[in-house]
């Protein structure tokens, strides 16, 4: 009986250190991949860091090439006429081409209204014609660009969209990654805050 019960111990044992090492290694897997563990969210789902902040000043600094029938647009320029938004998107990304087509309403809406939009769309695809074939399909009504320098998005972030702010001069304000409609919200009010002129976007 002894013998039996030590026995019946062990293989609980057994299964018990067995789970664990399931739910440790299902919890691993899990992570991912690019992290950003300096990263602080506040307000709006905004992410605030020393990276995300020398990772946005070091777009700016790219050279970038119109893709598709997308309009030539300088984001140097363009910074130091007002606030800028750029957003760094890929053609498997579900949640990207969701904002693109946001972003499209509202330059829409604004050119009606004859004012002025600076907002570009910056390509991450690993793949240049995956996304080469997407704006075949869709036409945005804002600038679409891709470096040759590829910048390396995910050192810096977990996740696609990367909505990045900036204030007139080129000024980094905030980041953002995801979206969905009340982060997209939150977003505009903030670039209508920098632009000062603007209280409301649709």
């Amino acid at each position: 009986m002894k013998v039996g019960a030590s026995m019946s111990k062990r293989c609980i044992l057994a299964v018990a250190v067995a789970v664990s090492l399931s739910v440790i290694s299902s919890e691993i897997c899990a992570q991912p991949v690019a992290s950003k563990p300096t990263a602080a969210s506040s307000g709006g789902g905004a992410i605030q860091s020393v990276r995300s902040e020398d990772f946005a000043t070091q777009l700016l600094r790219l050279r970038y090439k119109s893709m598709g029938a997308s309009p030539k647009a300088s984001i140097q320029s363009a910074a130091q006429s007002g606030p800028v938004m750029l957003v760094l998107w890929a053609s498997w990304c579900d949640q990207c081409k969701w904002q693109l087509e946001k972003m499209s309403a509202n330059v829409k809406a604004r050119s009606k209204a004859g004012q002025e939009h600076r907002i570009f769309a910056i390509n991450v695809d690993e793949n240049v014609k995956e996304a080469a074939r997407h704006l075949k399909k869709v036409k945005y009504d804002f600038p679409v660009l891709r470096s040759a320098e590829k910048p390396n998005w995910e050192k810096h972030f977990k996740v696609l969209p990367v909505t990045l702010l900036f204030a007139k001069g080129g000024e980094f304000d905030s980041a953002y990654t995801g979206i969905n409609g009340e982060r997209w919200e939150g977003i505009l009010k903030q670039f209508a805050r920098l632009n000062q002129s603007e209280n409301t976007f649709e």
